[in-house]
């Protein structure tokens, strides 16, 4: 690999033409492959060093601790902490919550590991004979769980996530009581000292800053994809893919159908596929066909959304309030539907799209706090 620099010099205020190149060989050092006793020890040090640190923040009286910068100093310790991370992450991903949980869990799953394969048990038996146990505790865990109900059961699970802190878990409760269980809540920060709750239709005016693109395609070939991840590293593009959920083309129009018209178009009955664009006040949708081409596209066509959010799972999509009538219609129509269908897959179907379109939005305001880093 060879890496060019070059810099113009410049002489009494004005820039001169000529430029100097200097070249630099930048070469990849060897791979290092480790195994054995010395590489296990290595590796359980990491993930110790780090397990400890997190497992202040369990308990009543916890620490904040931070793990996503901290960095080992061996190349193998390195990678034990980096599986904790590894850890931490999934979790904060599919729950949001319960990571110090799982990374004690995970750093005695691995060390009891380790001391069985020092014994000379296989690696692979040893993890398959852990998958059997995991099996029957999720069962037992399913068995025992109940269903969050009303406003003492929401305060009790958010004063886990909350540090037992009374006024945030009183606010959680009452701006999840108010958008509802299918509803969006979205963190910003306040420019204030207080933190305050901003119901739907309260949000205030933001400046453009950037007018990106977001493509919901039902699916997009592999070539397509790298030439968008190339002119978006480039600075070309600023552009967001995602795939349209579902299964089966009736259920995923379906869906397609009740974005298109919150956010103020109606679908093609033939459409499998929304570009949209996106600006400071949320995202323009263009609904189109087989037959349509982007380059008969025009700005007629796009409609408007307040905001969308992606994340690694999941797109959300918040209409603009001018759409408040005819998406109320769409769920009345879906609740009619519902009624008279009797067929489990129909009706499972109506209830996802219900559920989708009936929740609120709010935005909590947090005021801006310093925290103290423990690594």
């Amino acid at each position: 690999m060879v890496a060019v620099f070059w810099w113009e010099h410049r002489e009494s205020g004005l820039w001169r033409n000529h430029r100097t190149v200097k070249k630099l060989v930048v070469r990849a050092g060897p791979k290092k492959i480790s195994f054995g006793k010395e590489c296990r020890e290595a590796l359980q040090a990491g993930i110790d060093k780090l397990a400890v640190a997190v497992s202040l923040t369990s308990g009543p009286k916890s620490l904040l601790t931070v793990i996503s910068s901290y960095r080992a100093s061996g190349f193998n310790e390195n990678a034990g902490a980096m599986l904790i991370q590894e850890v931490a992450s999934k979790m904060n991903d599919l729950a949001g919550d319960d990571t110090t949980t799982a990374i004690i869990l995970a750093c005695e799953m691995i060390e009891t590991a380790m001391l069985a394969v020092a014994f000379g048990a296989n690696p692979v038996s040893v993890k398959k004979g852990m998958d059997v146990p995991v099996k029957d505790l999720v069962k037992v865990l399913k068995k025992n769980s109940f269903p969050v109900k009303g406003k003492d059961h929401i305060k009790a699970v958010a004063s886990i996530s909350a540090g037992n802190d009374e006024y945030v878990r009183n606010l959680i409760a009452e701006t999840i009581e108010e958008v509802g269980f299918d509803g969006v809540i979205s963190l910003e920060s306040s420019s204030t000292s207080d933190t305050s709750v901003i119901i739907e239709g309260m949000k205030g005016k933001t400046m453009q800053l950037s007018v990106p693109l977001l493509i919901i395609a039902k699916d997009i070939p592999k070539q397509v994809l790298e030439t968008l991840e190339v002119n978006t590293m480039r600075g070309l593009l600023n552009v967001a893919v995602v795939k349209c959920p579902g299964f089966g083309d009736r259920k995923k129009a379906a869906l397609l159908q009740d974005i298109a018209l919150m956010t103020g178009r109606s679908l093609l009955p033939t459409c499998c596929v929304i570009h949209a664009v996106l600006d400071s006040s949320g995202a323009h949708f263009l609904s189109g066909d087989f037959v349509l081409t982007l380059e008969s596209v025009t700005s007629d066509q796009l409609s408007v959304a307040r905001k969308v959010t992606i994340t690694s799972n999941s797109t959300t999509i918040v209409a603009d309030p001018s759409t408040k009538a005819e998406i109320q219609a769409i769920i009345l129509q879906i609740r009619k539907d519902l009624a008279e269908t009797d067929n489990a897959a129909p009706s499972k179907t109506l209830s996802e799209r219900n559920a989708k379109l009936s929740g609120g939005l709010a935005v909590i305001m947090v005021r801006d706090q310093a925290f103290i880093k423990s690594y």
